[in-house]
């Protein structure tokens, strides 16, 4: 604080020093100074018999007010850190609290195993799935493949104007499409799959989007990565979902 006050311009007191310089000796006065200084009239004071006393003033009772009032200031001062401090604390652990919960949901990038095979990769996955959506007949505008972690996603994004609009028949053909004879080499994997829908306004017509994500990676043997995968997964694909409609 004291570097900050400074850089600030503001003047810090450090510590105050005392410094005695000694005084050169003075000479004794003369027979005729002191009788002229003994024959100096005394004070009315002194001559009441208070020769050689110091009278030392009394304390104003505003001074002593003024003293009782800095102790009560500095004890509700010591009360408020307190409290600040207590509040600080309680922050902190719903802080925590609440990036467990954060971690809990979004799950945490999961890497890729070494020894995983090339067909859970692109391009081998891409392929596979352009090739899958083709089959299930599905017409889409945009497709693409996220691997920036484990397991890759791939997203297709179909739109439709408000009379070629059937949100049965799209949810039907993104669900058929895990099931697809071009997905063959895929049986035997986990695959996590979701479906979004939304709607939006393209000047006087209204335009229906239909997005499918899956998620194809090698069965883990610990149900706990499974689960772990699942809701990464999840969390990807809803944040991809987000950059492609609202």
């Amino acid at each position: 604080m004291i570097g900050a006050a400074a850089g600030a311009g503001a003047t810090v007191l450090l510590g105050v020093f005392y410094f005695h310089t000694p005084v050169a000796p003075k000479a004794f006065p003369t027979a005729t100074e002191s009788a002229q200084t003994y024959s100096t009239p005394r004070a009315a004071s002194d001559q009441s018999g208070s020769e050689g006393r110091l009278k030392v003033p009394a304390t104003p009772k505003s001074s002593r007010n003024t003293s009782r009032d800095a102790n009560l200031g500095c004890d509700e001062t010591v009360e408020r850190v307190a409290d600040l401090d207590a509040e600080v604390r309680r922050l902190s652990r719903q802080v925590e609290r609440l990036e467990l919960e954060k971690k809990m949901e979004q799950g945490e990038p999961i890497t890729f195993p070494a020894d995983l095979n090339s067909r859970y990769v692109q391009p081998h996955l891409g392929a596979a799935f352009d090739r899958a959506f083709a089959e299930v007949g599905i017409d889409t505008a945009e497709t693409f493949v996220d691997c920036d972690e484990y397991p890759c996603i791939v997203c297709a994004l179909a739109r439709d104007d408000e009379a070629a609009f059937n949100i049965n028949k799209r949810s039907s053909e993104f669900k058929s499409v895990a099931k697809a004879r071009s997905l063959s080499d895929y049986a035997g994997a986990s695959k996590n799959h979701l479906v979004f829908t939304g709607a939006e306004r393209a000047g006087n017509d209204e335009v229906h989007s239909t997005m499918g994500c899956w998620a194809v990676n090698p069965e883990p043997t610990d149900p706990t990565q499974e689960r772990a995968i699942q809701n990464r997964v999840f969390h990807r694909a809803n944040q991809i979902r987000l950059g492609a409609f609202p």
